[in-house]
């Protein structure tokens, strides 16, 4: 098994039928995906997500800004010889100036894959 590691970029252009929703985004991934021992893969990935909005929202008289950071970290493991088990953390922070979309946000999955 090899590992791999990941480095990505994406620009967004988002046109709505609401002039304040329409945004230029960018999005950085990096990530890494590498076997450890015991029959383990682990997986690491940071993004960050930047929002930069086009017009005026109303309810804070200023152009909208949003940051967004997200940290996943996953473990899967061979438990027998077709079954896998996998845990994944993700967590989120989202900074805006519009107090009403700023959060943070944690996620715990647990799951099982068995191949036929």
């Amino acid at each position: 098994k090899k590992g791999h590691i990941l480095i990505g970029y994406r620009l967004e252009e988002e046109d709505t039928d609401a002039a304040q929703f329409d945004y230029e985004g960018h999005l950085a991934t990096v990530g890494l995906h590498a076997p450890i021992p015991y029959d383990s893969i682990v997986n690491l990935s940071y993004k960050y997500n930047e929002r930069d909005y086009d017009s005026i929202t109303p309810s804070i008289g200023a152009r909208r800004d949003e940051e967004r950071h997200s940290f996943k970290l996953g473990l899967t493991k061979d438990i027998l010889e077709n079954l896998k088990g996998r845990i994944h953390y993700e967590y989120v922070n989202n900074n805006s100036n519009l107090p009403t979309t700023d959060f943070t946000e944690s996620i715990l999955q647990v799951s099982f894959a068995y191949f036929m």
